[in-house]
């Protein structure tokens, strides 16, 4: 997939020292009007499925290969159990011990089943707080 804006690039499988991200979206901004510098953005995202390897992961695994400099991150989680329930996803991100979850406000996108959250992270390497976009994809068999 190719996003396209100036500045802006995509690759899936990016490598840190920690460990390789799904999908990396990086913004290159230089100036904007006003002559306001901002920094390059990166924008790390994972992809996991319920009940396969990793998926109780989240949301350590974005969080873990973040560098200092980047305050968001993102997980999907794609649901394909008969009966899906967010709520599971939810206490997956509220019991994480390596990043503790701060607070959860979830939000819905208009009128379908697709959900997402947004929790905030304590992460001791660098003393700050970050945001996880967490968006959950309840896709049964039958569609």
């Amino acid at each position: 997939a190719t996003v396209r804006q100036p500045g802006t690039r995509s690759s899936r499988e990016s490598y840190s020292k920690i460990g390789r991200t799904d999908l990396l979206l990086s913004y290159a901004f230089t100036e904007r009007p006003g002559g306001i510098e901002i920094p390059d953005r990166n924008y790390r995202i994972e992809f996991k499925i319920w009940g396969r390897d990793g998926y109780k992961e989240a949301p350590s695994q974005p969080l873990k290969y973040m560098g200092e400099d980047e305050l968001v991150g993102a997980f999907v989680m794609i649901d394909r159990r008969a009966d899906p329930d967010m709520s599971d996803f939810e206490s997956i991100v509220r019991q994480n011990t390596d990043f503790p979850c701060l607070s959860i406000k979830e939000v819905p996108i208009l009128d379908t089943d697709i959900r997402y959250f947004v929790s905030f992270h304590a992460d001791d390497r660098y003393r700050r707080a970050r945001m996880i976009i967490n968006i959950w994809l309840p896709i049964s068999e039958g569609t």
